[in-house]
């Protein structure tokens, strides 16, 4: 089995600088995208570094370069309703057809856990002006509903410090189905 280089913590930093200003790009461009659009039900947007410690963790796990992790960088953007992800998403393939990046993957997501969301990892092309190497941003777009239920698994039930028994984790399970099928059939209702 190939072993897997670790990075340096200084090292790390230089590998996650064009991330880094890829990111900043992308926040410029999506505030200048909201002035422009208006009325965007908008509840949140964080930016996030992974931090090294996570990151050397997660590219252990997955047997590949901390290099190589798509999420080095990440943009959550929280919409009101399903309605709003179309929009986001809009933002970004109008960015990748005027050739300011690509989209590398976009998925929905939809585990047992209760994590809700729409990932679409892009890259900005290197240029002279931001950085000569070409930098990844994992972009989350959730609804608020997605968001509050990807919190309570997050904390509860995915990276909590304790352990829940099979019984709690099986209804949190069922709620988050029962919850996510409510909230499909209030799509259909609304469309």
């Amino acid at each position: 089995m190939l072993e897997i280089p670790i990075p340096t913590p200084a090292n790390y930093e230089f590998i996650v600088e064009p991330h880094r200003r890829a990111l900043k790009t992308l926040e410029l461009e999506w505030d200048f995208f909201i002035r422009d659009v208006g009325e965007l039900n908008l509840f949140s947007v964080s930016s996030r570094i992974k931090q090294y410690d996570r990151a050397v963790k997660k590219a252990s796990y997955l047997g590949i370069p901390v290099s190589e992790l798509d999420d080095l960088a990440g943009l959550r953007i929280v919409v009101g309703t399903l309605v709003e992800i179309p929009i986001v998403t809009r933002f970004l393939t109008r960015q990748e057809i005027s050739k300011d990046l690509k989209i590398v993957k976009k998925h929905q997501i939809a585990r047992d856990s209760g994590y809700r969301a729409t990932h679409v990892v892009i890259e900005k092309c290197s240029s002279y002006h931001s950085s000569v190497f070409p930098g990844r941003v994992e972009v989350q777009i959730q609804t608020i509903f997605q968001h509050a239920f990807n919190f309570l698994s997050r904390n509860w039930s995915y990276k909590q410090p304790w352990k829940t028994s099979p019984e709690w984790s099986i209804k949190f399970t069922e709620l988050c189905k029962r919850s996510l099928k409510d909230a499909l059939e209030l799509k259909r209702t609304m469309t």
